[in-house]
């Protein structure tokens, strides 16, 4: 693998004298020292976590944390308990292939045995072993790249307390994204420099478990590293730079393919989404913008003043600039990185300043443009995110490549030094914004640093212990006392909350469970109300509290669960948001009895038409059970058809009572239900002729040829049905290419879309049993690509000891 007409390029000599740089005199033993601060500042930001006190979920803006990251993590708990690996839950929205929930954070793994109340207390263990972990690994990195021991450890710091890595904790599927760069970025160093080819698939492999998504975006980023890293060897050969290109692109592709199971699912979640796909996708009207149009004054200054402290335009619901803390810019990755940016370009040669520019301008270009930011987030939103990470890291290490080049120079540009100052205070009081919404406080501290490291870095190139230490021990406080502030000063779950009754553990618990033992057969529940403690109201309560609903809050609902809802009016418009957050069939009683909603909880006083439809059957403490008088069960058969075309012509209420005379079939399915009574538009009755009785009569028709269950697991369902007639079973799961439906003889039967939403089958007159059994459709395809995969990765294994000590070459720093 290594060739041999590249020569290997002399490590860049360290001038520094080993009897005065007293961290290049602890050589390795650094990393300890790296570990320890790691640890006392983790501890010291997260200690009301690690002690306990409060929960690692948040109540404001952050509420995703509690409204959806935790239902899914209560979910799979449970799931594991009873069913095993996830699949097919009636917990998520009317039913979705929950597969890749189950490793959005490959961590959760070691909670699930453990329990709900114990594992949630140990979410702020997990994330302040990721930011240690994230941490320890970079200075690794940093290390191979020929970075001096004290840049390393000050650069590890740095990484592993970034405003990106403390603000985006709260929504826990972004510290994986944290936690596997330094690993890629090390695999990558020693793919190149020692022909190491095991470390660089495993990074690969744990990302793409968790958000296969960014693929894309990291693609990118490491293609720009990856030129930026080659373009600064003297002896640059692009017949060289596209080999170690496309090795790198090899051996990341076996990473993927190990996880080609989660990645095909998730691809395919993602597909059947109405974000992925369709008139609800934002990626048209991204695509529309002018490419050359500048970024608002709003943004331009929320980027700015985010560079200097996560926190400095306020924390949480606080927060008053570019929409919210975590979609805002947030570049910040310690006040020492925007004082050395300059000095790199003061301390290079010609050649490296066109590199370093020409890295650094591509980040900046994007920042300014922000058609450029749409497109490296594949046009799927207006937001920064990982691009604020991406960017972070930049300032990062071009920061530290300055900070080494000084201390092996000893010297630093000093005039250059004073005028970032100057200029770095001048950006830091201007007027961005209408009104001053800068936290003085922060600002206050932020000059006090800036005035600080202006002065250590002025006498750092005498590499005297006492300054190195100094500007350490700034840095250390410095990052603690902003991170405490991004992580701490926020609206937080407490201990005695969660333990409360109140929130999640509010008296619908005791409702829910009444209802199960008093209804063991399959049924839905729909609440009035949302129990989550956070400021938004939770669609999942679901998942957090175990029952099958009809609402969900997820990034990516199931399509045709959304089909369902706008072809039944509850969703309207073509808004992506709106598919996001589905508020289910609450608004709708009589979609409700359809759907087998037989129960709903309700905290509020009953009205005279609630108690038309509903039985009050029980209370606790403030919420009330009522059972649906109307309710269907989770299939039964229609006589008659009714076409997609002429529903869609109808009003809500009259869609509601056709839905319960007839099976609403697509156009091109219409001819095969000849056997079958075709109502027209003109069977649609006006409103006035819309009652109670109506309601119970069509009910009563329905009732005699409903599935009966008698086993039934989420990815297996066991029942019979008689039909006294030919006849559509209607059953109330989101369609999905996974379902299988057979009968004892081993029939398989044909799915019809129903409702635009829902599965349905046509059966003759008889006695049936039915099975309807899910599978993940690309698991079994899925298996076999891992297999060739890990096969592959044992190849690199082995090229790994067989070029063990052959090196390709060294790259300058």
């Amino acid at each position: 693998m290594a060739k041999k007409n590249i020569k290997e390029a002399p490590k860049q000599p360290r001038v520094v004298s080993p009897a005065i740089d007293f961290f290049e005199t602890l050589g390795n033993k650094c990393q300890w020292i790296v570990l320890v601060l790691l640890v006392i500042m983790a501890v010291i930001v997260f200690r009301d976590f690690l002690f306990f006190d409060k929960i690692f979920l948040y109540k404001d803006i952050g509420s995703d944390s509690i409204n959806g990251y935790y239902p899914f993590l209560v979910h799979n708990i449970h799931y594991f308990e009873k069913y095993g690996f996830p699949s097919w839950s009636f917990e998520a929205g009317m039913g979705q292939n929950v597969f890749t929930s189950a490793l959005a954070d490959p961590v959760d793994l070691l909670f699930y045995p453990l329990g709900v109340e114990t594992a949630r207390s140990l979410l702020g263990y997990k994330i302040a072993i990721e930011v240690v972990l994230s941490g320890f690994v970079f200075y690794h990195y940093l290390r191979s790249i020929n970075m001096g021991q004290f840049v390393s450890v000050v650069g590890s710091l740095m990484f592993a307390f970034s405003g990106f890595m403390m603000v985006s904790s709260c929504w826990f599927v972004f510290a994986p994204e944290v936690l596997t760069m330094p690993f890629i970025l090390l695999g990558f160093e020693k793919l190149y420099k020692k022909n190491q080819f095991w470390l660089l698939p495993l990074p690969i492999f744990y990302i793409t478990l968790t958000r296969p998504f960014v693929l894309i975006s990291l693609s990118i980023f490491l293609f720009f590293y990856i030129s930026f890293r080659l373009l600064q060897n003297d002896e640059f050969k692009i017949k060289s730079y596209l080999l170690v290109l496309g090795k790198t692109a090899l051996v990341a592709l076996i990473g993927v393919l190990i996880a080609a199971p989660w990645l095909l699912e998730h691809v395919q979640v993602m597909l059947d989404s109405p974000r992925g796909s369709g008139a609800n996708s934002v990626a048209d009207a991204l695509k529309a913008a002018p490419m050359f149009a500048f970024a608002d004054k709003l943004q331009l200054g929320t980027a700015v003043c985010r560079t200097f402290a996560s926190d400095i335009l306020g924390s949480g619901i606080d927060f008053k600039g570019y929409q919210n803390i975590f979609e805002a810019p947030l570049f910040y990755c310690g006040i020492p990185a925007l004082l050395l940016l300059p000095q790199l370009f003061f301390a290079s040669s010609k050649k490296q300043k066109i590199v370093f520019g020409s890295f650094l301008g591509i980040w900046i270009l994007a920042i300014i443009f922000p058609y450029f930011r749409y497109a490296f987030n594949i046009f799927t939103g207006n937001y920064y995110r990982s691009f604020s990470f991406y960017v972070g890291l930049v300032f990062t290490i071009l920061s530290l490549m300055a900070l080494d080049k000084i201390i092996i120079a000893r010297k630093i540009n000093i005039p250059g030094l004073f005028v970032t100052a100057l200029v770095l205070l001048i950006l830091l009081f201007y007027p961005y914004f209408e009104e001053d919404v800068k936290v003085a406080v922060i600002r206050n501290f932020v000059v006090i640093a800036i005035l600080a490291y202006t002065f250590l870095l002025s006498v750092v190139p005498k590499i005297n212990k006492a300054v190195q230490f100094s500007f350490l021990g700034f840095l250390v406080i410095e990052l603690v006392y902003l991170s405490s502030i991004s992580i701490n000063n926020r609206d937080i779950l407490t201990t005695d909350e969660a333990n409360s009754k109140a929130g999640y553990n509010d008296y619908s618990v005791e409702a829910i469970n009444f209802i199960k033992k008093q209804d063991s057969g399959f049924v839905r529940i729909d609440k009035r109300y949302s129990s989550s403690p956070a400021m938004h109201l939770s669609l999942n309560d679901g998942m957090s509290q175990s029952f099958n609903g009809t609402s969900s809050y997820n990034s990516f609902n199931q399509k045709y669960y959304i089909q369902y809802l706008k072809a039944m009016g509850i969703i309207t418009g073509t808004e992506e948001a709106a598919t996001r957050w589905a508020e289910g069939l609450k608004s709708r009683i009589i979609p409700e009895g359809l759907n087998a909603v037989k129960y709903v909880l309700t905290k509020f006083p009953l009205d005279p038409q609630t108690l038309a439809l509903f039985d009050s059957v029980a209370r606790f403490g403030d919420v009330t059970v009522l059972k649906h008088k109307f309710a269907l069960p989770l299939g039964f058969a229609y006589q008659a058809v009714f076409s997609l075309t002429d529903f869609e012509k109808c009003s809500p209420t009259q869609k509601d009572f056709m839905s319960m005379r007839a099976a609403i079939v697509p156009d091109k399915n219409m001819n095969e239900m000849k056997s079958l009574k075709r109502l027209s538009i003109n069977d649609s009755l006006p409103v006035q002729f819309l009652s109670l009785e109506k309601i119970k009569t069509l009910t009563d028709e329905l009732l005699p040829s409903s599935f009966q269950i008698k086993n039934f697991k989420p990815r297996f369902i066991n029942g019979s049905i008689n039909m006294s007639a030919p006849g559509i079973v209607y059953f109330s799961i989101p369609y999905d290419d996974g379902w299988n439906i057979s009968d004892d003889k081993n029939r398989q039967y044909n799915k019809i879309l129903l409702s635009n939403g829902m599965i349905g089958i046509y059966l003759d007159a008889g006695n049936y049993n039915l099975n309807l059994s899910f599978n993940s459709k690309n698991l079994a395809v899925g298996k076999k690509i891992t297999v060739a995969g890990l096969v592959l990765f044992l190849f690199l294994v082995f090229l790994s000891v067989k070029f063990k000590n052959r090196k390709t070459g060294v790259l300058k720093v």
